[in-house]
């Protein structure tokens, strides 16, 4: 049993004996402010009783002419600080806000000055994208004359295309036009036309020779026309050509072609 009890022992106390010790100790802690409160009665009580013994020497002592005057200064020099010091205030306000006021002008100084810089960072590609725009307006209208100048040789060249299909064309149907001279000979089931030409051309790689064939007996037309011969006499160019001749191509061409406009005619 003694061991089940000492289990709740603090610090080898039991629970009573350490709230009898608190008790003790607090009592003793009542006792001193007892006693500090006593003391500082009793300095009351003295002060007390001097004050009331001085009271009528104190109500009767006037102060004199220049403690008055020191008083009034000393009032009016207070009114003033406080004037001085409102003004201080008002001053210092005024001194913050115009701090503030420069640090803003500071701010849109330092603001302006990058927007003038960035202006003339855009100035100058403004004036970068001129000079590629002039340089590129140029360039198209070289391009443009280029154009014209391609477009009027696709034209000419379209023209000796023509021109050349034309000949060609002509080339590739020769002999498919009725002959001016002719004679019906059988041809298989039926009859064809055979030309009766009035030239032997040789062609050779330099030059050309031309040679007379003989007029056709017989007439131009099947429905009684001239003579082979009558119409030969009215051809009188057929006796400019220089037969038997080398002739060059451009000489051969002048030649033949007064001998073909008269064809058509």
């Amino acid at each position: 049993m003694n061991n089940e009890y000492r289990r709740g022992t603090v610090l080898g106390l039991t629970v009573a004996e350490i709230f009898i010790l608190l008790i003790f100790l607090i009592l003793l802690a009542l006792l001193g402010l007892a006693s500090n409160w006593e003391e500082k009665e009793e300095e009351y009580r003295a002060d007390t009783r001097i004050l009331s013994v001085w009271r009528d020497i104190i109500d009767e002592f006037k102060a004199p002419e220049e403690i008055t005057t020191l008083h009034s200064k000393a009032a009016r020099l207070e009114q003033q600080f406080e004037e001085l010091h409102e003004e201080n205030v008002e001053l210092s306000s005024r001194i913050s806000m115009l701090q503030e006021d420069r640090r803003q002008r500071e701010q849109l100084a330092e603001a302006q000055q990058v927007k003038d810089e960035e202006n003339a960072a855009l100035r100058e590609e403004v004036r970068t994208l001129r000079r590629e725009r002039d340089d590129l307006r140029r360039e198209n209208t070289r391009l443009s004359n280029r154009n014209s100048e391609l477009r009027q040789q696709a034209a000419n060249e379209r023209r000796e295309a023509d021109r050349i299909r034309t000949d060609l064309d002509t080339l590739q149907r020769k002999g498919e036009n009725p002959p001016c001279w002719y004679e019906t000979v059988p041809d298989g089931d039926g009859t064809r036309e055979k030309p009766h030409y009035l030239f032997n051309i040789g062609v050779h790689d330099e030059y050309m020779i031309v040679r007379r064939h003989p007029i056709p007996p017989g007439r131009a037309h099947d429905d009684n026309g001239p003579l082979y011969s009558e119409e030969a006499v009215d051809l009188l160019r057929l006796k400019d050509i220089p037969y038997d001749t080398r002739l060059a191509y451009e000489e051969m061409t002048r030649t033949m072609k007064r001998i073909r406009d008269l064809g058509k005619k």
